[in-house]
């Protein structure tokens, strides 16, 4: 039976997941791919840090968090190591990256990644910052070292979007991606065509663990817009940054807007948007033309979130609640629809463990 070793970096809701995960999945990889898996390492900012290569207890350290307790109280190992010296000391096949998300320079998550490949580890994460940031030049390194980075988890939490496109949509030509692609703004949007007021509505996602105590990085569209940046760089092969996506969030609807969309039979939903910018189409004197241009997504507003109205019966406009979605139009199927959970410890888990078992299995 082969044995893969994790170092885990982030311990927090989906670090914790993810271990979780392991543990239940234990018997299902060695039937199914004769295969073990054992976290070596784990550093929690909060929780503390044990790193022992011979593998950690996983059951007694979920316990130990759960109760409040330093990780290392019920293991042997070393302890109190930064996450950085973990990494360097782990004899582990693959990070897994989870600590929390930075869209102002991508730290320390970028740093994490750079000395996991320094030490030929293979990078899983769902931390969007480095990914949004700095995707081209983390995924040149990891091939030039013939490593893997996989990035599942960072755009639709657990929903297999990254490997629906890089897999099953292989050899299709994608012009467009778009979709609901944040849960909070899009469970708000829902409450208020049931009659709340914005203020209202938001206060009950916050209150439901949808939305954070300061919700800006959802309400203004700025999550969105990290994910947006993802699907352009590593998606559609572009070499953009943050600032060229054009971002505008759900603060500025209201519930007047809300009803009268309704009562047309229409939606208001979060869309972010990415166009592939090598084949653009426009109209010149009523004829739609295709312009080449340089550089994919070169073009103003190619990559962009904002409000959009859509028919309540369309793809995106039955989404509901949490629901993410998002319509991938191709040349060869047309329009390729897929949606599911955009969040959750276990939900992201899940695509890390995905990610796990695509490397492993080549």
């Amino acid at each position: 039976m082969k044995n893969v070793k994790v170092v885990l970096a982030g311990f927090g809701v989906v670090g914790e997941a993810f271990a979780q995960l392991i543990l239940d999945k234990t018997e299902f990889m060695a039937e199914k791919y004769d295969l073990s898996v054992s976290i070596v390492g784990i550093a929690g900012a909060s929780k503390g840090s044990v790193l022992n290569n011979d593998g950690l207890p996983l059951a007694e350290i979920i316990g130990a968090k759960k109760a409040g307790k330093q990780i290392s109280e019920v293991c042997d190992g070393e302890k109190n190591l930064s996450t950085i010296e973990l990494i360097e000391k782990a004899k582990a096949d693959i990070l897994v990256e989870v600590t929390p998300t930075n869209f102002v320079d991508g730290l320390p998550g970028t740093k994490h990644m750079d000395i996991a490949f320094d030490n030929n580890m293979n990078v899983i994460t769902v931390n969007k910052g480095p990914v949004a940031l700095d995707y081209n030049r983390l995924f040149n390194k990891a091939k030039a070292k013939k490593l893997q980075f996989k990035i599942e988890g960072t755009v639709v939490a657990g929903t297999p979007v990254i490997s629906l496109i890089e897999k099953s949509l292989a050899g299709a030509d994608i012009s467009s991606i778009s979709g609901v692609l944040n849960g909070t703004t899009n469970y708000i949007l829902c409450e208020m065509e049931k009659g709340l007021d914005y203020e209202s509505a938001l206060k009950q996602a916050q209150e439901l663990g949808y939305a954070e105590t300061d919700p800006t990085g959802d309400v203004e569209g700025h999550d969105v817009a990290g994910k947006v940046l993802i699907l352009a760089n590593a998606i559609l092969g572009a070499d953009i940054s943050y600032d060229d996506v054009s971002c505008e969030g759900i603060t500025k609807i209201t519930s007047q807007m809300v009803m009268k969309a309704k009562a047309e039979g229409n939606r208001y939903k979060l869309i972010g948007e990415v166009i592939n910018g090598k084949n653009v189409k426009c109209k010149v004197q009523g004829d739609e033309v295709a312009v080449k241009v340089d550089s994919a997504l070169a073009i103003n507003n190619l990559a962009s979130v904002k409000p959009v109205l859509v028919d309540s019966n369309s793809f995106l406009g039955s989404l509901t609640g949490a629901q993410n979605g998002l319509v991938i139009d191709t040349d060869i199927l047309g329009e390729v629809c897929i949606k599911g959970p955009g969040a959750g410890g276990r939900e992201t888990a899940f695509a890390v463990l995905s990610d796990l078992l695509s490397i492993v299995t080549g």
